[in-house]
């Protein structure tokens, strides 16, 4: 769909007022401009300051936290609670309509275990019921979205990044936009030279499928970015959020910014 944007808002902005009061100017901006968005959100020090006070351990296996029945518990709490929560007073409170939403409601998201021996209650996307988003966004309405999906009566914890891919891809959005606290996919991180600034979906699926090369916090974000272009998405681009007006840059301004994923094979 043409002038839609799927953005992923990463921690570091979510968790950052100045930073969160400078994406939430620029999609005033870019609505103004004409495009419609979609927020998806994680809340990952929200959930570890959960889990801290209430003394439950929390790992990672390639960038997936493992999820029990507690940690489901405790990320439920977080990202309604409090993350998606809050996000929807700062974006209504700026004159932006929005709406919190998670894959409980009106069963936006829906999915299947990854490999609930080894990650227990996590989840990827099988399916976005795409119409309501579709239909928010024709009211006016901007969606944010908190990544837990739902298996019938259970509830999984799914990846922001490949739950925004999920979504971009259903609604064949223009762009899918990951912004976190990162540059953008280096070759040699973390050194500033080696940053990537264009691949195509081929490549980055090499990249993915060699052992050692991508680092477990990059791995769903560069997954995220060929799920989606694979899937119809025009372009998919990794930026740093954390960077003030990156993206009226990238989509006003046409500047080359953080690491862009396209389906065309570049020469």
């Amino acid at each position: 769909m043409k002038n839609l944007l799927v953005l992923k808002c990463g921690d570091s902005i979510v968790n950052n007022q100045v930073e969160l009061n400078s994406l939430i100017e620029d999609i005033q901006q870019l609505q103004k401009s004409g495009y419609s968005i979609v927020v998806v959100h994680g809340g990952g020090p929200d959930i570890n300051q959960l889990c801290q006070k209430l003394n439950i351990s929390s790992e990672f296996v390639n960038g997936l936290r493992v999820t029990s029945a507690e940690i489901l518990t405790v990320t439920q709490m977080a990202l309604l609670g409090k993350t998606n929560a809050i996000l929807a007073q700062q974006f209504n409170q700026a004159g932006i309509s929005a709406l919190g939403l998670s894959g409980h409601d009106v069963k936006l998201l829906q999915g299947k275990f990854v490999d609930q021996n080894k990650l227990g209650f996590v989840g990827e996307i099988t399916q976005v019921n795409h119409k309501v988003i579709t239909q928010l966004l024709a009211l006016g309405i901007t969606p944010l979205i908190a990544p837990l999906a739902v298996k019938e009566s259970i509830t999984l914890n799914t990846n922001a990044d490949l739950a925004a891919a999920a979504i971009a891809s259903s609604l064949q959005a223009e762009k899918l936009i990951l912004l976190s606290d990162i540059d953008g996919y280096y070759t040699n991180y973390p050194d500033p030279t080696s940053l990537l600034a264009e691949m195509d979906s081929s490549y980055a699926m090499q990249l993915l499928a060699t052992e050692g090369v991508v680092n477990s916090g990059m791995r769903p974000k560069l997954s995220a970015c060929v799920q989606a272009v694979e899937a119809g998405v025009k372009t998919a681009h990794i930026l740093n959020g954390n960077t003030p007006h990156l993206l009226i840059e990238l989509l006003q301004h046409n500047q080359a910014v953080g690491t862009t994923v396209s389906k065309e094979q570049l020469s």
